[in-house]
């Protein structure tokens, strides 16, 4: 079982290198994304952050609880699935990210010479950040258990409501582009949501 913890810290330590790697190279930000009743989003780390605070937590605490709270440790099947949807949901999220280039920004803030990202797993689903991150978390879950997977679904209900206000941005900034590309695309999952 210790193994399976390895790959799931290489899965995320790959996301968060990829993350604090690729932030370098950004566009410069016009305007900044805010959200109702908060100041100003200042660094673009702050939602990785955040996750991999979540992700620590979840993979090194979880299973350190007292032994009727804590998830019975994973069978060698269940956390194989566990590691290889982490793995592949990392690889996705990893991949749409660096298909975004320079173009990537928090949600909602506005680039210099902004650019419509529909390449890549961009022409599959018009989230796969989002769809990744989600798939890594459900690997997580899968492997360390209830805890995990009600941390894991927090995280679906707040991508699904920054996915609107990201949509509800994008139409704003490219209103023909937009409506052609989401008339083609899922949110999520090719071919279903």
């Amino acid at each position: 079982m210790r193994t399976l913890n390895w790959i799931l810290a290489g899965a995320w330590a790959a996301f968060v290198i990829t993350w604090f790697g690729a932030a370098w190279r950004n566009k410069l930000t016009v305007r900044r994304s805010t959200l109702p009743g908060r100041p100003t989003i200042r660094s673009s780390m702050a939602p990785c952050a955040g996750l991999v605070v979540v992700v620590v937590l979840l993979h090194y605490l979880l299973p350190r609880l007292p032994e009727r709270l804590a998830a019975p440790p994973p069978s060698l099947a269940r956390g194989v699935l566990g590691c290889i949807l982490c793995v592949i949901g990392v690889a996705y999220a990893i991949w749409a990210r660096l298909s975004l280039g320079s173009n990537w920004g928090l949600p909602m803030s506005q680039k210099e010479r902004p650019e419509l990202v529909t390449a890549g797993p961009y022409a599959r689903v018009r989230h796969p950040i989002y769809t990744g991150v989600m798939l890594a978390l459900l690997g997580t879950a899968v492997v360390t258990g209830t805890g995990a997977l009600l941390v894991a679904l927090a995280f679906v209900g707040y991508f699904l409501a920054s996915a609107s206000r990201e949509e509800r941005h994008l139409r704003s900034e490219f209103p023909e582009a937009f409506r052609a590309y989401q008339a083609r695309t899922k949110r999520f999952i090719p071919y279903l949501f």
